[in-house]
């Protein structure tokens, strides 16, 4: 079984556990295609990357988006939706190139699926510094240009320092050298959001499964996927086509402490209640000594 540790807020799945860095051809690796089962100790606030902060909510985000940028078992980014990216010399101009195969996931619609442009990624950043979002994550985008004067109300937001130079291209000028801007990048707040999607959702985006459109590596299973207080339903994206293979066939999120026996999360884990699960650090020995895979998570 997989553990995530971690004694804050966890913003990422468990990527090591649900993405294959097998080379093709290789065994696929056992529990492949298979529902893995997560325990969520609350009702994820809201599914919008933009404005979401707690525990459940950020990890459900990070199944169903994807930033420009993962990042392995080590801390270290690989590509998501940007295929490569360079900086300048002293690191204060980022280009990212996009995947031309990268998607949106919008289930209630027949139509083919929308690419994911650099424009989203614009409309992300500008709506994260933007005053009126609100958002508690604002401070992360504040070594962008003129991100915290945006912020504050002194600059429009379209002042922001990133562009779209073309469909696949985004160019990110920051306020000083940063080289490992890119890391940040993998934070639920940078995570693409498309324009006109937003708008429709009249105010509701990231509240119910239907306001909700994703490009990660899972979807909702389908219109009822999401039942508050209840559990969150996601498959295996159809249409996702990232650097790293996706393991599991679906997720499954059980929502409150009571949806599932936690009493002992090492027997839960071991009895394949669930197989991913946050534990206290209080508890790592106990889980190394069972054989569980132990994975630090970062904010």
């Amino acid at each position: 079984g997989g553990v995530l540790l971690k004694e804050a807020i966890i913003s990422i799945l468990c990527v090591c556990l649900l993405l294959s860095f097998c080379a093709c051809g290789e065994k696929r690796p056992e529990g492949a295609d298979k529902e893995f089962f997560y325990a969520l100790s609350s009702e994820p606030q809201t599914l919008d990357p933009q404005v979401a902060s707690d525990a459940a909510s950020l990890t459900v985000i990070t199944a169903l988006f994807e930033g420009l940028v993962r990042l392995d078992e080590n801390g270290d980014p690989y590509p998501g939706v940007a295929a490569s990216w360079s900086a300048n010399r002293d690191s204060t101009v980022f280009i990212f190139s996009l995947r031309e195969d990268a998607c949106w996931s919008d289930i209630s619609s027949d139509d083919p699926a929308e690419p994911v442009t650099a424009e989203d990624f614009v409309f992300a950043f500008r709506r994260a510094v933007n005053p009126d979002t609100k958002s508690p994550n604002a401070s992360q985008f504040f070594c962008i240009k003129n991100a915290q004067q945006i912020y504050s109300g002194a600059m429009p937001v379209d002042a922001l320092g990133v562009s779209a130079s073309d469909t696949h291209t985004l160019t990110v000028e920051l306020e000083y050298s940063l080289p490992d801007f890119p890391t940040l990048t993998a934070s639920a707040a940078f995570m693409p959001c498309k324009e006109r999607f937003f708008n429709e959702t009249n105010g509701r985006y990231g509240l119910e499964r239907k306001y909700v459109l994703g490009n990660g590596p899972f979807a909702f299973s389908g219109y009822y996927a999401w039942e508050h207080n209840d559990h969150l339903s996601l498959t295996r994206s159809a249409v996702y086509h990232g650097e790293t293979e996706v393991l599991p066939a679906s997720l499954y999120f059980y929502v409150g402490e009571d949806a599932v026996d936690l009493s002992d999360p090492i027997n839960a884990l071991s009895s394949g209640t669930v197989q991913l699960l946050t534990i206290p650090a209080a508890a790592a020995a106990q889980a190394e000594s069972a054989g569980m895979v132990l994975t630090r998570m970062n904010t």
